[in-house]
C-alpha cells in the first residue's frame, strides 16, 4: 500500500476514534430527560437522529446531534439548524432560509402549546439540512424534507385550532364573569317562611276620609287594638304597608295619597314600638285597587292601608 494511502487510512481511523468518544460523551449527557415537555420531545429527536446517522456510519453528523440531544438535555437553548456551517447549493440554501425564517416565528408560539408535534418539525428541519448537504442520498433527502413540510403544515393546522379553542374558552369565561357579575348587582329575592296579611275591614275603620292621608280616629282605634298585637306576637322580620286610593283625583295624585296613607299608617306603628328597619311602604295609586272599579268612583274601601308581616 502507498504511504499516502496508509496516511489517508489512519487519519479517518483517527477521526472516527475521536466522533466515536465525543459521541459516546454527549450521548450519555442527553440521558437526562428535561422536565419542559417541548425540551423532552426535542431532546429524543435528536437523540433518534444520531443514532440513525452512526448506524450508517456517518460519525461527524451523528456526532453533532448527539451534542445537540445534550445541550438540550442540559437546559440550553436549541433552535433549528441555522445553516451557517452548512455547505449547501445556493438553490438549496435559499429554500431552506426561507423555510426556517417561517418556522422560527412558529415554534415560538408552539413550543408550549403543542411540544411533541413542534419538536417533529424540527427535529425533520435538521434532518433535512444534514441530507441536504451531503446532497447524494436522494432517498433519504425526499424522506427528510417530505417529513419536514408535512409536520409543518400539520402544526400550522394544529396551532390554528388552538387558537380558536383558547379563544372559545376565553369568550365562554368572559360570558360567565360578566353573568357572575350581573347576578351579583342583582339583590338576592328574600325567602320567608311565613307570611301574613292582616284583614283590612270593609267599613269605616281602617280607612280615611276622601283625599286624606290621615288616620281617623276609628282606624287608630282598631289599629291599637287589632294590628298591634298581631304584629307583636307575629315578631316580623320584614313588614310591608301598602297603601290604596279610590279613583277619584289624577293618577299622580292618587300615587302620592297612596304612598301618604301607607306612611301615616308606619308613624303610628312606630309610636307603638314597631321597629321602623322591617317596615317598608308601597303607594299603589290608582295603578293597584283593592276593590275594582271604574275610574271616578268614590269608593271608601279602596281608602285603605293593608299590612303584610314576613319571617
Amino acid at each position: 500500500m502507498r504511504l499516502t494511502a496508509l496516511v489517508a487510512v489512519a487519519s479517518v481511523a483517527l477521526l472516527s476514534g475521536c466522533s466515536s468518544s465525543l459521541y459516546t460523551q454527549h450521548m450519555n449527557t442527553a440521558q437526562t430527560l428535561p422536565a419542559d415537555a417541548f425540551a423532552a420531545a426535542l431532546r429524543q429527536e435528536y437523540v433518534a437522529l444520531a443514532m440513525k446517522e452512526r448506524a450508517k456510519p456517518d460519525f461527524p453528523d451523528a456526532t453533532t446531534f448527539a451534542q445537540r440531544a445534550a445541550m438540550v438535555a442540559k437546559g440550553s437553548v436549541v433552535l433549528p439548524d441555522d445553516l451557517t456551517d452548512r455547505g449547501l447549493l445556493a438553490e438549496y440554501r435559499e429554500e431552506m432560509t426561507a423555510e426556517r425564517a417561517k418556522l422560527l416565528p412558529l415554534l415560538d408560539q408552539t413550543r408550549g402549546r403543542l411540544p411533541a408535534l413542534s419538536a417533529q418539525v424540527q427535529g425533520a428541519f435538521d434532518c433535512w439540512a444534514e441530507e441536504q448537504e451531503e446532497d447524494f442520498q436522494r432517498d433519504d433527502i425526499a424522506a427528510c424534507r417530505g417529513l419536514y413540510f408535512a409536520t409543518f403544515a400539520q402544526l400550522q393546522n394544529a396551532y390554528t385550532a388552538a387558537l380558536a379553542a383558547e379563544e372559545a374558552a376565553a369568550r365562554a369565561a368572559a360570558e360567565a364573569a360578566a353573568l357572575a357579575a350581573a347576578q351579583a348587582a342583582v339583590a338576592p329575592v328574600e325567602t320567608y317562611a311565613e307570611v301574613q296579611t292582616l284583614a283590612v275591614p270593609e267599613n269605616a275603620k281602617v280607612l280615611f276620609d276622601l283625599g286624606s292621608a290621615k288616620l281617623t280616629a276609628d282606624a287608630q282605634t282598631w289599629l291599637q287594638a287589632n294590628f298591634v298585637p298581631q304584629i307583636q306576637t307575629f315578631a316580623p322580620e320584614r313588614l310591608e304597608i301598602n297603601g290604596y286610593t279610590d279613583t277619584t283625583g289624577s293618577k299622580k295624585y292618587n300615587e302620592k295619597l297612596s304612598l301618604a296613607r301607607a306612611e301615616a299608617v308606619k308613624s303610628f306603628l312606630l309610636a307603638q314600638g314597631v321597629t321602623a328597619a322591617v317596615i317598608t311602604t308601597t303607594g299603589f295609586g290608582e295603578a293597584k285597587l283593592f276593590v275594582p272599579t271604574a275610574d271616578n268612583v268614590k269608593e271608601p274601601a279602596n281608602r285603605v292601608v293593608e299590612v303584610i308581616l314576613k319571617k
